[in-house]
């Protein structure tokens, strides 16, 4: 019946959200590492990166580095 399958989709997001909230999310912020091996994948010669200091201006959408690049 359409209630029944409602309830199980209820009951399956309810269980699922539970999860997470109990275990937590996964980190899902590149690395260091990860950030300057895809700007070389993309073709840029980066040599090194600095996290900008948390007073400058944070974007909602994550953090901000400053990139060296060689000459």
């Amino acid at each position: 019946t359409p209630f029944s399958i409602v309830l199980t989709v209820l009951i399956g997001w309810s269980v699922a959200y539970g999860t997470l909230y109990a275990v937590g999310s996964p980190n899902v912020r590149p690395t260091g590492r990860t950030l300057l091996a895809g700007l070389r994948h993309v073709g840029f010669r980066p040599v090194s990166a600095a996290r900008a200091a948390e007073g400058s201006e944070e974007l909602e959408r994550g953090r901000q580095y400053f990139v060296t690049l060689e000459d």
